[in-house]
């Protein structure tokens, strides 16, 4: 609603036929009607992604900027730590990795390091890009006290989920979509609705929403925006181009 409301006349929580309740509803300067319904995944919205989250959550206390000698070493080369899981770590595998990083010392192009079965350690340049043809990766940085880029620049270590985790991750997304499709079923015949989805690894799930978006059940739902929480993307029908650019024309010619 913050970002709508300099351009856009807002209600809060308006009630629909079916007595569902969409997050907010905004009045065009042309009198057409939006009715928004937002959500946001959840990273662990699923035992696999917790199981995920409980390994990440250990390995990141070892790739620590102010107690790994690796990591620090590495940060120092202008060099990102980047671990990979081959499936869930087990606690061998895991305190193999938390007492033998130390014992390696960090060089460009040194060959990727093992630690037990299902974890996998490489260095890549601070300013690659995570790897896109791979599940979204839990970033690791420091926060300063000045504005700073949020993004792979500053990332010093990232962890990276064993396969079929973004399987999962998708069909979540798929889910929340649909759930926000159904509660804007009933808006008026001569109103429109429109989805604003936060969530992760959305390169991957963009293009299922431009596919999805054309059928049928979107034809009064015509616009979907993914992670508006950082301008994402908007993806539109066709046939609402003229809506799209009377929603968001204004904001996303303001600046950032």
């Amino acid at each position: 609603m913050g970002v709508f409301q300099p351009y856009h006349c807002l209600e809060y929580e308006p009630s629909l036929a079916d007595g569902k309740v969409p997050d907010f509803k905004i009045t065009l300067p042309s009198g057409r009607l939006v009715y928004v319904e937002c959500k946001s995944q959840s990273f662990v919205d699923t035992e696999r992604q917790r199981s995920f989250s409980r390994a990440a959550d250990r390995i990141n206390r070892t790739l620590n900027l102010k107690t790994s000698k690796f990591v620090v070493a590495a940060w120092g080369n202008g060099l990102r730590t980047e671990v990979r899981l081959s499936e869930t770590p087990n606690d061998h595998d895991l305190i193999e990795f938390e007492s033998g990083l130390d014992d390696y010392t960090p060089t460009a192009g040194m060959p990727p390091l093992a630690f037990g079965k299902s974890i996998s350690l490489a260095l890549v340049s601070r300013e690659q890009t995570f790897d896109k043809a791979h599940a979204s990766p839990i970033a690791i940085m420091e926060v300063g006290t000045t504005p700073m880029p949020i993004d792979y620049t500053n990332a010093y270590a990232a962890i990276y989920p064993w396969p079929g985790l973004d399987i999962k991750q998708r069909r979540s997304q798929r889910n929340l979509l649909r759930s926000a499709r159904q509660k804007l079923r009933m808006i008026p015949p001569t109103d429109y609705g429109l989805i604003c989805i936060q969530v992760f690894s959305s390169n991957k799930f963009s293009p299922a929403v431009r596919s999805l978006i054309e059928q049928r059940e979107f034809e009064r739902i015509p616009i979907v925006w993914i992670n508006p929480l950082g301008r994402g993307s908007v993806i539109s029908r066709d046939d609402a181009l003229a809506l799209r650019d009377e929603i968001f024309g204004n904001l996303m010619e303001a600046p950032e």
